[in-house]
């Protein structure tokens, strides 16, 4: 099969590959396509433009990144219906770790941002992070590393870490059953997990998710490559009253 792969020319390579009965292979084909054209391009009129190290990896990347799009935007078949989406207070004797990553623009610079609550919403810290050039997948994951290590630092035994991407608390949830991944950037998670005596994994829609997601957003003006906040920047406190009076927003989603 690689064999026929590799002799098939125009025309003929282009319907072998829509034809193939591989799961979403029309997916991983089509974004290898538009990518190989975009770095065909960039490197014909961009002097200083390089390949990406793994193209493979590249590729997955985007693939991920699509479909969580998939979900989060119900490409995907369902039932749609309407739910009020707010940020919850922890458990009593529980802190609450909310992360969020961001990459923007054609260069993919990314940073993230987290903040840790008590079980009456008192802020305990917080962080914001630039973090260069990589994926959004690879944003929020150090999103989840950076809040980890500060929870940790506090010596905080119990936490939730809320995340608004499916994708990580996925990878995160197959962490804790032991399964491998290959991501390797779950490597530093696996081992920051180990840290607490109790912790545990949810998503939240982005609704609920708005401090960690200003807190991420603050990381592109910042001088500093990473900042601790003892106490709540001006960047989040709208978002804090929010979600402290409850206020809730109304959110499509499938049942």
């Amino acid at each position: 099969m690689e064999e026929e792969f590799r002799i098939l020319e125009g025309k003929d390579w282009f319907i072998w590959n829509l034809g193939r009965k591989v799961q979403e292979w029309d997916l991983v084909f089509g974004v290898a396509c538009w990518l190989l054209w975009q770095w065909r391009n960039r490197g014909l009129f961009e002097e200083e433009f390089k390949l990406p190290g793994r193209l493979g990896e590249a590729v997955k990347g985007y693939v991920r990144e699509i479909r969580v799009a998939q979900v989060d935007f119900g490409r995907i078949g369902g039932i749609r219906v309407e739910q009020q989406v707010s940020w919850k207070t922890p458990c009593a004797g529980w802190l609450k770790l909310n992360v969020d990553g961001a990459a923007k623009g054609e260069d993919r610079l990314a940073g993230c941002g987290g903040l840790i609550r008590d079980d009456s919403g008192k802020w305990i810290s917080g962080f914001a992070r630039k973090l260069g050039r990589c994926s959004a997948i690879q944003a929020e994951l150090w999103a989840v590393i950076s809040g980890l290590e500060l929870a940790s630092g506090l010596q905080i035994q119990n936490i939730i870490v809320e995340s608004d991407s499916s994708a990580v608390v996925e990878l995160m949830h197959k962490l804790i059953v032991g399964e491998d991944t290959e991501v390797s950037l779950l490597t530093e998670i696996r081992w920051a997990l180990n840290l607490f005596k109790r912790i545990k994994i949810s998503h939240v829609y982005r609704e609920g998710n708005s401090c960690a997601d200003a807190l991420a957003n603050y990381s592109f003006v910042q001088k500093e490559l990473k900042v601790i906040f003892a106490l709540p920047p001006v960047c989040v406190t709208s978002c804090l009253y929010r979600d402290n009076v409850g206020i809730a927003y109304p959110r499509d989603t499938l049942m």
